[in-house]
């Protein structure tokens, strides 16, 4: 009984874990980003942790901004991908 009670829990943990995501702010600068008219900070070289769908809002718009002031805009291919990695952090 207590291996499948651990087992539960387990699984319950991994659901948890996608339920929130963590970004990482590589700028020199704070990034403010909008999600239904509220302002979320990420704070220049922290961690933050959102709701899931709160951060994968916020991750886009960072990649972006990333893309523009590093003015990466015109290889958007090749360096999106490389930028959308760098700021998704690993729970």
């Amino acid at each position: 009984m207590a291996a499948s009670r651990v087992s539960q829990l387990k699984s319950q943990a991994k659901v948890n874990s996608k339920k929130t995501k963590r970004i990482y702010n590589p700028d020199s600068r704070d990034f403010v980003g909008r999600f239904k008219g509220m302002d979320y900070t990420i704070r220049a070289g922290e961690i933050e942790e959102f709701p899931l769908f709160i951060a994968n809002h916020l991750h886009k718009h960072l990649a972006n901004h990333l893309l523009i002031k590093r003015d990466q805009v015109n290889t958007r291919d090749y360096y999106l991908p490389k930028i959308m990695e760098e700021i998704e952090t690993k729970i």
